[in-house]
């Protein structure tokens, strides 16, 4: 027979063991943890302005985005778009400058894709074409953000001088929009 001190040394040891053992789980889970867009976007500057948002693997981003910097506000673009996508995409706007996103330019949607699309960015306006408006309007979930439609091309400037940037879209519904 074992003294008395030995058995609840023995049980105490266990005890600690195991509290170490969850303790060192939760740490690891907790630093594999990574902040809101840290790890779904790499930004990349293409020039003064624009930059492309690239999916990281493992992220919450589904596919590349871009934004351009303007004067007074943040164009962006992308598709494909979850809910934890769309905040990170604002969290990586974030860390570039403190400009507001005022303009979210959805190119194309996937009819049956209910899970993307529908949670863009809060306090920014949807630009999309006649078409891919169409496709999400027909899907079961319904739009909550507010839309401007384009049918045949599309301009937008972001600011003036040195800061001035300019697109034109043209439509194509389910494919990417084609810049010229």
């Amino acid at each position: 027979m074992r003294p008395a001190a030995a058995i609840l040394t023995a049980g105490l040891l266990r005890e600690v063991c195991l509290r170490y053992c969850w303790l060192v789980l939760f740490g690891l889970l907790i630093a594999a943890t990574p902040a809101p867009g840290a790890e779904s976007y790499r930004v990349e500057r293409l020039a003064e302005g624009v930059y492309a948002a690239i999916a990281v693997a493992g992220g919450e981003a589904t596919s590349n985005a871009f934004f351009v910097v303007g004067d007074q506000y943040v164009i962006a673009g992308g598709a494909h778009l979850s809910k934890a996508g769309a905040a990170d995409l604002v969290s990586a706007i974030a860390r570039v400058t403190d400009r507001p996103l005022r303009y979210f330019i959805l190119p194309h949607h996937h009819r049956g894709y209910t899970a993307v699309d529908f949670d863009l960015p809060t306090g920014c306006e949807a630009v999309m074409s006649v078409q891919t408006w169409q496709i999400l309007s027909s899907e079961v979930r319904s739009i909550e953000y507010p839309a401007l439609f384009f049918s045949e091309g599309l301009t937008l400037k972001a600011g003036r001088g040195r800061r001035s940037r300019s697109s034109i879209f043209r439509p194509t519904g389910t494919g990417p929009v084609t810049s010229a």
